[in-house]
């Protein structure tokens, strides 16, 4: 199964287990569809009022990789993907998620913690302080030349700190404290 869903689950789910599964970033479950149980099933995540959002259908038919190509392409390129519209960096930390987002033109800039507990999310004063976070937070510095294309492709300056590696101790709060 794919693992690479956002802020939902990270390692597989055991397709077939009715049961809760839980992980690091919350507890998710694979309901049958009733319409074809045997080929689709809900792959649901509980959310912290404890209700469950149905993340998406999972078909059971084994599939080409190149039968992904077209997606692929959509969600790099189109200017219909939420992807291409927002410079966008996340990591997975040992208890759930760090994101920083700004929209295309730079005018809103967004700083979001994600957790079991739920979704914090701080609107950030300015691209100063996106770029300190994208520093603190990801290792990441960003060129100090203001052409606008080639500065929005940074690449990583050094490997993220050891704190920053996932590991199974408990979350220390590696990235920087955020005031609310």
């Amino acid at each position: 199964m794919d693992v690479g869903y956002g802020d939902a689950f990270r390692e597989p789910l055991r397709l077939g287990d009715p049961g809760i599964q839980a992980q690091a970033e919350g507890r998710y479950r694979l309901i049958p569809w009733p319409a074809a149980p045997a080929r689709y099933w809900r792959v649901q995540q509980e959310r912290p009022d404890r209700t469950w959002k149905t993340l998406f259908l999972l078909d059971r038919i084994p599939r080409q990789l190149q039968e992904f190509e077209p997606m692929c392409r959509f969600h790099q390129t189109s200017p219909a993907s939420r992807l291409t519209r927002l410079r966008l960096c996340s990591l997975a930390t040992p208890s759930g998620r760090i994101t920083l987002t700004a929209s295309a033109n730079g005018s809103v800039f967004k700083w979001i913690e994600t957790t079991p507990e739920g979704r914090r999310e701080r609107l950030l004063k300015d691209e100063k302080e996106y770029e300190h976070l994208l520093a603190c937070a990801f290792g990441i510095r960003l060129p100090t030349t203001s052409s606008a294309p080639e500065r929005k492709m940074a690449r990583p300056t050094a490997a993220p700190t050891e704190a920053r590696q996932l590991s199974s101790k408990p979350d220390p709060k590696p990235y920087p404290a955020v005031p609310e």
